[in-house]
């Protein structure tokens, strides 16, 4: 369905399933990688809000970068 530089979202059923990649702590940009990443899974979850959601893959991130 979709599919990006980090991420590719596909619908089975009413399913919403997300596999992403986030980037290591040596990555460039970490920061704003992580941040449109987020972004877009955001995006995605509003479009299908009545769909479960299913996500996996490499969460490789420190995630408490944002607090």
């Amino acid at each position: 369905m979709c599919t990006g530089e980090r991420y590719v979202i596909v619908l089975v059923g009413n399913l919403l399933i997300c596999n992403v990649y986030f980037p290591c702590s040596g990555t460039r940009d970490r920061l704003f990688v992580n941040e449109e990443l987020t972004e877009a899974l955001t995006f995605w979850m509003q479009v299908y809000c009545d769909y479960k959601v299913v996500t996996g893959g490499d969460f490789n991130t420190n995630l408490r970068i944002w607090i």
